[in-house]
C-alpha cells in the first residue's frame, strides 16, 4: 500500500509518497545523470538529480519508506531539512506518528 499525495505552489510542485515496500518506492523511472547517498540524522536519503540539483529523494524510518520528487529540483540543503523534519523526536511529531 502506498499513499500518493500531490502539493502544488507557486514556484514548485512535488509528489510525496510513503508505504511499505523494497527501496525507491517514488515511480520515477527518469535517468539522472547524479546519484548521490547524504546522510540527515539517522537515516541515508538517496537523492537523484542533474547537476548540483535533485530532482528525487528517497529514504526509509523502520518500515516505511518515503520518497519526494520535485518539479523543479531542490538544493542538497532543503533536502536535508526536510528528511530532518520526519525524524525530530517532538511531542508533536510523536502525536502525529502515533495517530493521536
Amino acid at each position: 500500500n502506498i499513499v500518493e499525495i500531490y502539493f502544488y505552489g507557486d514556484d514548485n510542485q512535488l509528489v510525496y509518497r510513503t508505504g511499505q515496500g523494497l527501496g525507491n518506492i517514488s515511480g520515477d523511472y527518469t535517468f539522472y545523470e547524479n546519484a548521490e547517498q547524504i546522510r540527515c540524522s539517522d537515516v541515508t536519503v538517496t537523492a537523484k538529480g542533474d547537476g548540483s540539483k535533485f530532482s528525487l529523494f528517497y529514504f526509509a524510518i523502520d518500515e516505511l519508506k518515503y520518497s519526494i520528487t520535485f518539479k523543479e529540483p531542490s538544493n542538497k540543503q532543503e533536502i536535508i531539512d526536510i528528511v530532518d523534519s520526519f525524524t525530530k523526536k517532538t511531542p508533536e511529531n510523536n502525536k502525529a506518528f502515533s495517530g493521536v
